[in-house]
């Protein structure tokens, strides 16, 4: 798929099984591997990638978003530290910083929606 990653992809499917085991009542009796052999047979492989597209985006949306808090925070740590030359010695705490106060405001953001 067009890069994205086999783990998100592999979350995708472990996610679509866990979800018709607890909720579909005809896979209540299905073990995890009996669930994922069902799906197979009936749906065919796209079955255990039944709500890619929507992850993709809210992703590719989320992900975006880090990345502009991150530069953004980045910035103004640099600003905070007066000079370039303070901001180089404290480049590890400036980046630190940045992603942190970026995947705090995301999450915060994201968890009301």
């Amino acid at each position: 798929m067009y890069q994205y990653p086999r783990s998100n992809q592999a979350n995708i499917a472990i996610d679509v099984v866990k979800t018709r085991i607890q909720i579909d009542p005809s896979f209540k009796t299905h073990s995890f591997l009996s669930g994922t052999r069902h799906i197979i047979a009936s749906e065919g492989p796209r079955g255990l990638l039944t709500g890619f597209g929507p992850t993709a985006v809210g992703y590719l949306a989320q992900g975006g978003a880090k990345f502009a808090g991150y530069e953004y925070w980045k910035k103004k740590f640099v600003e905070v530290a007066g000079s370039q030359e303070i901001a180089v010695e404290h480049r590890t705490a400036i980046y630190l910083g940045a992603a942190s106060v970026a995947e705090c405001a995301m999450f915060n953001f994201f968890s009301e929606y």
